[in-house]
């Protein structure tokens, strides 16, 4: 991944993972709807681990980072095996790195998605 995408994701797709803190803001909800949109109606095995994320946001009741990250982890786990983070980053990726290589994986399926991730 260039250095560029890297930067513009940090800052695009971190900013959602800060709103799940704040219940007034939900910086990136309709990026996570997307998301969740692609993810839901093509992956059953991913469905279920994301439903409780996306009723939560839906709903917009207050969820933590921490619920958000572990999430999000698991998710990674399942679908991008470990060994390829060691071709695409320096060091042990960031959520929102995650994030990106999970939007990736989903890119055939939505491209708005990926679109969407890769905007400042």
């Amino acid at each position: 991944m260039k250095q560029n995408d890297r930067e513009k994701v940090k800052t695009g797709i971190s900013d959602f993972l800060i709103a799940y803190d704040c219940p007034s803001g939900y910086v990136g909800f309709p990026i996570l709807c997307d998301l969740l949109k692609a993810a839901l109606e093509n992956y059953t095995e991913l469905a279920s681990n994301l439903k409780s994320i996306y009723l939560s946001v839906a709903h917009k009741r207050k969820i933590t980072r921490l619920c958000v990250e572990r999430n999000l982890h698991t998710l990674v786990e399942k679908w991008l095996p470990q060994p390829k983070f060691g071709l695409l980053f320096d060091q042990e990726p960031t959520n929102a790195e995650l994030l990106y290589l999970l939007a990736k994986k989903l890119r055939y399926l939505n491209c708005s998605v990926y679109d969407t991730l890769l905007m400042p």
